[in-house]
């Protein structure tokens, strides 16, 4: 997944994982990851993150993202794991699996080589 990621954003990737899937190590990144620069900037240009618990989530997101523009000067978008409650207006973009077609597909396949 992660090289797919590089290739379709055609750009210096960095890809952090939490030491574990446990979600406090993941929060502790992802603020670690929203620090900002010496000269104020983010080091980052966008975070994709699948949360583990996105409750925990949701309060880091809230906790540094006021509006529209601070989103746009990193923007946040979640994998598989939707951030059901709005972060100060603001509606964390999503995406996700087709997890129904997705079982039909490989259902489809094994009857074939049956």
């Amino acid at each position: 997944m992660y090289k797919k990621i590089k290739e379709v954003l055609k750009l210096d990737t960095v890809i952090k994982l939490a030491e574990s899937n446990e979600s406090l190590d993941q929060v502790s990144l992802l603020k670690e990851s929203l620090i900002k620069s010496t000269n104020g900037e983010y080091r980052y240009s966008a975070i994709i993150i699948s949360p583990v618990n996105e409750n925990h989530i949701w309060h880091v997101l809230k906790d540094n993202f006021s509006s529209i523009e601070d989103y746009k000067k990193i923007p946040i978008i979640t994998i598989d794991k939707k951030i059901n409650n709005s972060v100060n207006g603001l509606q964390i973009p999503l995406i996700s699996s087709d997890w129904y077609n997705g079982g039909r597909c490989a259902a489809e396949s094994i009857k074939k080589k049956n």
